[in-house]
């Protein structure tokens, strides 16, 4: 079940060894970002009556029998691979501080067989999902794993090491273990009831970047009466700041040999972050270039030429130069003029870019006769 390569925690003394391991490379510290920047604080909300967000593999929104769920991997695909995420740009030139985020979950076996691997909840840099970085499960995301960064909690189904996980890129930073049979609470042997919000479970994952991470958990149906808190730890903690810029929020789930169908509802995330300047560059409106951010670039119908780029430079091409000079020796003559004629039905005497060699590109070399400006 478990991916090869990945290092488990199975005693007690080991893991405390495993997460002292853990804190000495998850706290290294980017300083600087924050004294000069401004704070604020944000929800974002989905029930997936709306399909918003980014899809990979089998993940898709299901709207059976008037549910609407997020289904992210699916009884009787074994081998398979489903990842989601928000995709909102609310989350650009934020770094985050602090999130509150909750959501139901269920699985369904159809009565057959057990329950397979498990999910995450991701929060980290999902900009780069090419390749096979998309591709995760209990164990988080492949593209964490490849940056070395990104917290994942992941909800182990299957086998005696199942639980809760806490991780930071590919490391493991602490753990709670149960017994499968917990994880029956929230699987059903049908669709419709897996679908039903009545029989969810239901998570809330607590972080802030100056105390930590808690991770309450209600199976559903379970004895236990409201939420067992599963993790709390002063780890995932940088009170200098950690540049979070643009992070996203996501689940990734796998099918291996065992499959069900991985169900996710009701998403509330509520967050606070620290405002970070956004880039600004060149941008051109018609014969105009003015500096703006490419939000407001695109709010003035402008056509934005990157990051950083300048009027001076780049912004050159605002500049029309001048058409009608048709053989670019300066100067609008009989000699373009001609060439207009010659070029007649055709493009190759176009002075206005449709194509086409008409009476509009007649009048614009008469209306420009002489020297260019």
């Amino acid at each position: 079940m478990l991916t090869e390569g990945m290092a488990w925690i199975e005693e007690d003394e080991e893991m405390t060894k495993s997460t002292t391991l853990c804190a000495a490379t998850c706290t290294l510290l980017l300083t600087g970002i924050i004294s000069a920047a401004s704070g604020g604080s944000g929800a974002h909300s989905d029930d997936f009556s709306q399909d918003d967000g980014l899809h990979y593999g089998t993940s898709y929104v299901t709207y059976h029998n008037g549910h609407s769920d997020l289904q992210l991997v699916s009884d009787g695909q074994p081998g398979t691979y489903g990842t989601w995420q928000t995709g909102q740009p609310t989350f650009d030139y934020k770094s985050m501080t602090s999130f509150s985020a909750s959501f139901n979950f269920s699985f369904n076996t159809n009565g057959n067989g057990g329950l397979g691997d498990g999910f995450s909840f991701l929060f980290g840099d999902l900009s780069d999902m090419s390749g096979n970085n998309w591709e995760g499960g209990e164990w988080g995301l492949n593209a964490f794993n490849n940056a070395g960064h990104g917290m994942s909690i992941g909800f182990d189904t299957y086998g005696e090491d199942s639980g809760i996980y806490a991780r930071w890129g590919q490391s493991d930073v602490t753990w709670a273990n149960f017994g499968t049979e917990w994880w029956y609470f929230a699987n059903e042997e049908s669709y419709d009831a897996a679908l039903t919000d009545a029989n969810q479970g239901s998570v809330i994952i607590d972080w802030n970047i100056n105390s930590g991470l808690v991770v309450r958990i209600d199976w559903g149906g379970d004895p236990i009466d409201g939420y067992y808190e599963a993790i709390n730890t002063g780890y995932f903690t940088w009170p200098e700041g950690y540049d979070m810029a643009g992070w996203d929020f996501g689940f990734a789930a796998r099918n291996g040999g065992i499959d069900n169908d991985i169900l996710i509802d009701n998403l509330v995330i509520n967050y606070t972050y620290i405002a970070l300047p956004e880039p600004e560059g060149a941008c051109c409106m018609s014969e105009l270039c003015e500096i703006y951010t490419p939000q407001a670039c695109a709010a003035m119908n402008g056509s934005y030429l990157g990051d950083n780029t300048t009027c001076e430079n780049e912004g050159q091409a605002c500049d029309p130069g001048c058409p009608s000079d048709i053989n670019e020796d300066g100067t609008t003559n009989i000699d373009d003029l001609l060439m207009c004629l010659a070029g007649w039905g055709t493009d190759s005497g176009d002075v206005t870019d449709d194509g086409l060699t008409n009476v509009d590109d007649l009048l614009i070399i008469i209306d420009a006769w002489g020297d260019c400006p």
